[in-house]
């Protein structure tokens, strides 16, 4: 969970300034997180039953993708539910678990989404343009070394 809020403040830090100030990229960024409800109803693969919450990012709302924690997409079936910043939930399913690296992929279907609609696809993450073609990289492996 804080691996994925790291690694958007990390994002993002150089981007507050260039468009002034801390503010104005809360106000762009929060309507895309989501606070991930995952329910994994049988053992499987070394992983326990059980609920959890963690956090993700709507990094593609055309697509319905949502970034989190490679623990959170975990390896055996689950029933999960993302709520948006204005308390509507929808259904995601898992779509990807990174073998080596911490994250995972949650995908819903946009077309669930009645009321933040407009604000998701209008407040989609801003382009990055890395230094080199290795930022990302870069920032990838940071963010899982942290948790």
């Amino acid at each position: 969970m804080k691996i994925a809020l790291v690694a958007a403040l990390m994002a993002t830090a150089s981007l507050a300034h260039a468009m002034g100030g801390w503010q104005q990229t809360l106000d762009e960024i929060v309507p895309g997180v989501v606070v991930l409800r995952v329910n994994s109803p049988r053992a499987f693969d070394g992983q326990t039953s059980g609920y959890a919450t963690a956090t993700g990012f709507v990094v593609d709302a055309e697509q319905g993708l949502i970034l989190t924690n490679r623990h959170v997409v975990t390896t055996g079936p689950v029933v999960a539910e993302a709520v948006l910043l204005d308390n509507e939930e929808i259904p995601v399913h898992a779509v990807y678990r990174d073998p080596v690296h911490d994250f995972g992929f949650f995908r819903f279907d946009p077309d669930d989404v009645d009321f933040m609609e407009r604000q998701l696809t209008a407040t989609s993450l801003p382009s990055l343009k890395p230094q080199d073609n290795n930022s990302f990289k870069i920032l990838a492996v940071r963010a899982s070394l942290v948790g």
